[in-house]
């Protein structure tokens, strides 16, 4: 009887040794998941805000060809002066050209320039899904004439645009030389 009493004793020992040892085993587990699962929480946070970042890089790359296209039409309508532009302190809703550089192009919103409509852009304060959280705009500013053609000159335009949140937030910056000659290409 007392061996049978040893064996008893001895596999009740061993029992408790692989209770405890898969219950260390369960808590690493367990913690190893979470640990992963944080990571792809923090992944998918780090994609949104790319995201949003292109999405913004895109809609004031869009601005910029906006005022590109705008400057390269012939006989575009502008009332103002090409040459010298004249000084902008207001917001407008029709390109102008200004004479005097944008303050400060990283502090936003801008109180001058000018909010192009992007097709079927949606604007959304509180930003989301499909809509951008403020509108883009351009600034165009003249810079000086080039050569002896005074219709020749170079400017500056300087555009910005959010993603679907107000943090996701571009600005870009282009120089353009537009020129008003001619030039025989030659053909009969």
């Amino acid at each position: 009887m007392n061996r049978l009493n040893i064996r008893s004793k001895h596999r009740n020992n061993q029992r408790g040794v692989v209770l405890i040892t898969s219950l260390i085993i369960l808590i690493i587990t367990s913690l190893l998941a979470l640990y992963m699962f944080g990571g792809f929480i923090q992944d998918e946070k780090i994609s949104g805000n790319n995201r949003e970042k292109a999405r913004a890089v895109d809609a004031a790359f869009a601005a910029l060809n906006t005022a590109q296209f705008w400057m390269a039409l012939p006989n575009s309508t502008y009332a103002g002066d090409w040459v010298t532009g004249a000084p902008c302190a207001a917001s407008s809703a029709v390109p102008v050209i200004c004479s005097n550089p944008l303050a400060n192009p990283t502090t936003l919103p801008w109180t001058v320039g000018v909010a192009p409509t992007l097709g079927a852009m949606t604007v959304n304060a509180e930003g989301g899904v499909n809509t951008y959280a403020t509108g883009t705009q351009y600034y165009i500013e003249y810079l000086t004439t080039v050569g002896t053609n005074p219709g020749a000159g170079m400017y500056r335009v300087t555009s910005t645009a959010s993603g679907g949140n107000a943090a996701a937030v571009a600005v870009q910056q282009a120089v353009f030389q537009v020129t008003t000659d001619s030039q025989d290409i030659g053909g009969g």
